[in-house]
């Protein structure tokens, strides 16, 4: 695996993983997204709503979505207008270096419940710096001075810090839609009993509907199976327990899988490597000492920053 993690070698930095994306296209049906860093989303046009987990955001062009490595997202479209957004996806092992005692920079991602506090309206002005901050980091990317990895990681700092300063001085005064109550009590169910059965026959008999409905009102409301949803929730959990040092085989009873092998294929899929190569990373445990963060699931367990994937 590629080591894109902070490094000091011969006196010099290695540089971390960022991946930044403008996209202007056609509107498309995407799954649930559980990506390898935190992620910043910035919309500059669509009619777009924004899942986090149970919560669905209303969004406008210049509204910000911020996501963790543990969040299951995804947008969602409510006309075909043309789709316009720019996607920052980094390391936050890296630049959690750049935190002090007074400021932390992933403040914003982790201090706070999965779900919950994802959308940031900005202020006229701070609309206006972040694009400017976007522009320059394209022109960073696209420059061949030796210089555009220092360039480059100067201006996600900088992001980090105004989009932190946003939160702080804004009020919650998020806009959520809202899902019916069936598909919201089965996602919080799903959240709460990740170890339990959740097998369809099992929902079944909890909620007193049938799995031919429950399946059609969860697919319309959030866009992706029930089925698929509950997996990318177990690996979520998974991640959590092994960033604290729980075993392989512990970790796959905990998050509800009853087959290693099942595990194993489901996190390497999602994650991109192994539940064990995931554990053995040092930086998620250097992190967990760094770091006391929100209690950060449904199953009121404590999480940390976690790696790169």
């Amino acid at each position: 695996m590629q080591n894109w993690l902070f490094l000091i070698c011969g006196g010099k930095m290695k540089y971390p993983r960022i991946e930044y994306m403008h996209i202007s296209r056609s509107v498309a049906d995407f799954d649930y997204f559980l990506r390898w860093g935190c992620e910043i989303w910035y919309l500059i046009s669509g009619d777009v709503r924004y899942f986090v987990e149970n919560q669905i955001y209303e969004v406008e062009p210049g509204d910000l979505i911020i996501t963790n490595p543990n969040e299951i997202h995804k947008p969602t479209f409510k006309s075909n207008t043309i789709y316009e957004r720019i996607t920052l996806c980094f390391d936050p092992t890296f630049f959690s270096q750049f935190s002090t005692e007074s400021f932390d920079l992933l403040s914003c991602f982790y201090d706070r419940k999965n779900g919950v506090g994802n959308k940031i309206t900005l202020t006229a002005e701070e609309d206006v710096y972040i694009r400017e901050l976007f522009s320059r980091i394209e022109r960073a990317r696209e420059s061949d001075e030796a210089s555009r990895d220092i360039q480059q990681s100067a201006l996600v700092i900088e992001l980090l810090i105004l989009i932190n300063k946003a939160v702080a001085s804004s009020a919650d005064e998020e806009r959520r839609g809202s899902m019916s109550g069936l598909v919201t009590e089965v996602i919080n169910y799903i959240g709460e009993n990740l170890k339990d059965d959740l097998s369809l026959e099992a929902l079944e008999k909890r909620f007193f509907v049938s799995g031919a409905h429950l399946c059609r009102s969860f697919k319309a409301e959030t866009g992706i199976t029930l089925h698929k949803f509950i997996v990318k929730k177990r690996i979520s959990y998974a991640k959590i327990l092994l960033s604290e040092g729980a075993s392989v085989t512990h970790t796959m009873s905990a998050s509800g899988f009853s087959d290693l092998s099942n595990f194993i294929r489901s996190f390497k899929r999602i994650v991109g490597i192994t539940p064990s190569e995931y554990r053995r990373d040092p930086d998620i445990h250097a992190l967990q000492a760094q770091h006391k963060v929100a209690e950060g699931s449904e199953l009121k367990r404590k999480s940390t920053h976690p790696s790169k994937i």
